[in-house]
């Protein structure tokens, strides 16, 4: 049982323990609602679903997997169930990025059980965290016309700012992308020079900068698809610093359900840092001095006191 540090409670169940004893051993599908807190402006949601321990079984579950970030949410009061009672649910408004199964249109709203209303906030217990203006992999339920809900509570929403194998439960989201991604895949070569050592292809850059990626998107270009990562400069060891804030475009990318890809290129992460060796064409974006070399991930070095 969790009771923080109100030790007073430590022997007293509370109404969230009461909750996930009852959506981990319920034998049928159903919810609960408990507002005997002393807070009466605080309900705790329970929810009797599945959880997922093999990503196979994860990804036939969801009609639509997708990753994109959430641009507004809104709580709504919905009907539900034959008897049309009315319950609050949260509605993501999701611009979504990459497709991994299943159609979907370029900006989706999914629904989930809670959320504030009418100045009662109605906790669903064991729900994973959804914020706006953050990016998540999503794992939804398609009900037709347009209304999406998600397979489950605790894992449907994968956090792209965690590491690329970051556990949900017994499955985690490097498994289920390579499971749930059928796109096909077109590899490219690219033609270039090969400096062989960083203080040749240092000479040849115009700028060298080291940064962590926060995002990236798709642009079409001359009639070339290409990537646009958005990167956080850190520290510039040659040239001039623009802005904090950089621009760097890389060919290939993803369009409907092609993959295209420069071989050779080291790949590009949200979330990971990178020092990467820059040629300035003096427009918005910056390109690769060369696709082979010219990025390099830097290694975490975690620090325990």
């Amino acid at each position: 049982m969790n009771h923080g540090r109100n030790r007073n409670k430590i022997y007293e169940p509370q109404v969230f323990d009461v909750s996930n004893v009852k959506r981990k051993y319920s034998s049928k599908a159903a919810y609960d609602i408990s507002d005997s807190m002393t807070d009466d402006t605080v309900n705790y949601i329970s929810v009797d679903e599945p959880e997922y321990n093999k990503a196979s079984k994860f990804v036939k579950a969801a009609d639509i997997l997708v990753s994109g970030t959430v641009a507004a949410q809104e709580t709504k009061m919905l009907e539900t169930g034959t008897d049309k009672e009315k319950m609050p649910y949260t509605i993501y408004k999701i611009e979504v990025k990459d497709k991994y199964k299943g159609d979907c249109s370029s900006t989706i709203y999914a629904k989930r059980l809670g959320g504030k209303i009418d100045g009662r906030d109605n906790i669903l217990s064991g729900a994973a965290d959804i914020n706006v203006g953050e990016s998540y992999v999503f794992a939804l339920k398609d009900y037709g016309n347009g209304d999406y809900g998600f397979v489950n509570t605790t894992q449907s929403a994968m956090a792209l700012k965690k590491s690329s194998i970051y556990e949900y439960g017994g499955i985690n989201r490097k498994d289920v992308l390579a499971l749930a991604d059928t796109a096909s895949v077109r590899r490219m070569a690219a033609d270039e020079k090969i400096y062989g050592t960083e203080k040749e292809l240092k000479k040849a850059s115009d700028v060298v900068v080291i940064g962590e990626v926060i995002d990236y998107s798709y642009e079409v270009i001359e009639d070339n698809l290409y990537t646009i990562w958005k990167v956080k400069a850190d520290r510039v060891e040659k040239g001039k610093e623009k802005s904090e804030i950089i621009y760097i475009k890389t060919l290939g990318g993803r369009k409907d359900t092609l993959i295209s890809l420069v071989e050779n290129m080291t790949k590009i992460e949200c979330g990971n840092s990178y020092k990467f060796y820059l040629k300035d064409y003096g427009t918005d974006y910056y390109g690769l001095t060369n696709y082979s070399e010219s990025i390099i991930k830097l290694r975490v070095v975690t620090i325990i006191d």
